[in-house]
């Protein structure tokens, strides 16, 4: 009787655990995704739009995962407060879907380094640099007080 017991108690836990495994391998995602490490060119931090949606806020890095199940064509802004320094388009833009492939849902390479518009740069640059001076020769404001 005690026997019985004991291999019904086994046999229960192994079902368990056998369960509980399948399971677990059941609710692994196993997307087929790439890495692509997204730099700035100079060094400088943007914030970096993926599809028009924020990927990453205030970094000279930014990684983004590609579902390589469908094809690499990525749109990507490079931005600072409401600025855009670069837009770039990533991937296999030029191929119609008459030319598709499965080599085209991986990207060209897993890094980008994207460059800001140096014209744009440099407006952005002096405008600060105007603000700044404006500050400093204006000054405190004084208010007016009556006597």
């Amino acid at each position: 009787m005690a026997l019985n017991r004991l291999f019904i108690a086994i046999l229960t836990f192994s079902s368990l655990l056998l369960t509980g495994c399948f399971t677990m391998l059941m609710m692994q995602d196993n997307k087929n995704t790439q890495t692509i490490s997204i730099k700035s060119g100079d060094g400088e931090k943007y914030d970096f739009y993926i599809e028009g949606k924020l990927l990453c806020k205030n970094t000279d890095v930014c990684n983004y995962i590609h579902d390589a199940d469908t094809p690499c064509r990525v749109s990507i802004l490079m931005k600072r407060d409401d600025v855009t320094y670069r837009h770039m388009l990533y991937g296999y833009w030029g191929e119609g879907d008459k030319v598709y492939s499965q080599n085209m849902n991986y990207c060209p390479g897993n890094s980008l380094t994207i460059e800001p518009d140096s014209v744009i740069k440099k407006q952005e640059e002096a405008k600060r640099k105007k603000a700044a001076k404006d500050v400093w020769v204006k000054g405190p404001t004084k208010q007016n007080t009556k006597k």
